[in-house]
């Protein structure tokens, strides 16, 4: 802690902090979660396993935390944040930019109908993943259940903590 409170780190620093994190977080755990998920949302093991899938499991995670920092931090902050999220991931690939979009669209339009969007999200990852879904229409795709409660699982795991401990330790500035 600093002479006059937290220590301060600007919201980019922070947001590239967070994706180097994640990113090595996820490389560690998910070949065994993508072991362990695999039976449950029927995907063959070798696919859950493969780089093109653990980029699409960090988009899924990356989406919720953007949509939820708001609960962390005030509006200058989170936008900042979101920014620097969005320039780290959209840097190199920016079509990377289009899939997040697609999960932040996702999530927002099932909170207008008052659904819950971690599980929309985990349904976006199934089908990102290539999972088959058991009905599917003009507007609306259903997953598998299990499938949905798998995933969801996923983004339990990797919840906020890593943004409370920055919070906890750091003052954020834009």
């Amino acid at each position: 802690m600093g002479l006059f409170g937290k220590k301060k780190i600007s919201a980019s620093e922070a947001g590239v902090m967070y994706l180097e994190s994640l990113g090595q977080m996820l490389s560690k755990y998910w070949p065994q979660m993508a072991k362990k998920f695999s039976p449950m949302i029927q995907i063959p093991l070798e696919q859950p396993s493969t780089d093109d899938a653990l980029s699409h499991v960090f988009l899924a995670v990356v989406s919720t935390h953007y949509h939820d920092l708001p609960k962390l931090f005030d509006e200058g902050v989170t936008d900042s944040l979101r920014r620097s999220i969005w320039y780290g991931i959209t840097r190199q690939d920016y079509s990377l930019g289009d899939v997040l979009r697609l999960y932040l669209r996702t999530m927002e339009a099932t909170e207008e109908e008052g659904e819950l969007y971690l599980s929309v999200a985990a349904a976006v990852l199934y089908e990102q993943l290539g999972g088959d879904f058991i009905l599917s229409t003009g507007t609306h795709k259903m997953t598998s259940p299990t499938a949905t409660m798998a995933l969801t699982e996923l983004f339990m795991v990797f919840d906020l903590d890593w943004w409370k401990r920055l919070h906890s330790e750091f003052k954020v500035i834009k």
